[in-house]
């Protein structure tokens, strides 16, 4: 819930108090993990995922989030053998994952990538949750901030922590976020909280810490 509003700081600290209680935790740890990468931590971030890994984490949102991790480190190759792991384990079509792929090698195959993309959502073969990723990383920014305002729907459509993840920063730099944020209710939130948004980082006053 923390990584939800951006407290990605606050988020660490909540799952390393979880890990003290349980160390050999599968879920504790694959959380560890993905709140460590989304902080930009990445040496702790690859220290969870294989500890996580090696107890067993084998869930779909675990993979995709390992995933884009390599993906950061430049491990694309890796990162695509777990992303049409994690896509296939969700059910889903991933023929769209190569041509994404090759885009991230070269971005003159952007437009071939995103024909890819648009193939698979208008069959109902790609996630919310991989589509306003991989759309943010290509550059289709406005089409990803479409896919993020469907978080204001009732129900769970993908988890909001993602919207915090370092990739991220294209979206959150778009004209329609702060909106967004107002309409989820965070940036009330982070006011009652003493919470701030500054430099792309969400910080709070230290009396609010444990709220």
């Amino acid at each position: 819930m923390l990584a939800a509003v951006g407290r990605r700081d606050a988020s660490v600290a909540a799952a390393r108090k979880a890990q003290h209680i349980d160390p050999d935790s599968v879920i504790v740890n694959s959380r560890l993990a993905i709140a460590y990468s989304w902080l930009g931590d990445e040496a702790k971030a690859a220290e969870f995922f294989e500890r996580s890994q090696f107890l067993g984490a084998r869930g779909s949102t675990h993979l995709l989030a390992n995933a884009l991790f390599l993906a950061r480190t430049g491990q694309l190759e890796s990162a695509r053998q777990l992303t049409v792991t994690g896509v296939t384990m969700q059910g889903a079509d991933s023929s769209w994952i190569a041509p994404v792929f090759a885009a991230f090698k070269d971005p003159a195959r952007r437009e071939p990538a995103l024909a890819a993309v648009d193939a698979a959502a208008n069959a109902g073969q790609l996630p919310p949750q991989i589509e306003i990723v991989v759309r943010t990383m290509l550059g289709d920014v406005d089409k990803a901030m479409r896919i993020a305002e469907l978080l204001k729907v009732p129900g769970e459509v993908f988890e909001i922590d993602l919207l915090f993840a370092p990739e991220m920063r294209p979206l959150r730099d778009h004209p329609q976020f702060e909106i967004l944020l107002d309409d989820l209710g965070i940036t009330e939130y982070w006011a009652a909280r003493g919470c701030r948004l500054s430099d792309d980082a969400v910080s709070c006053d230290d009396a609010n810490q444990k709220s």
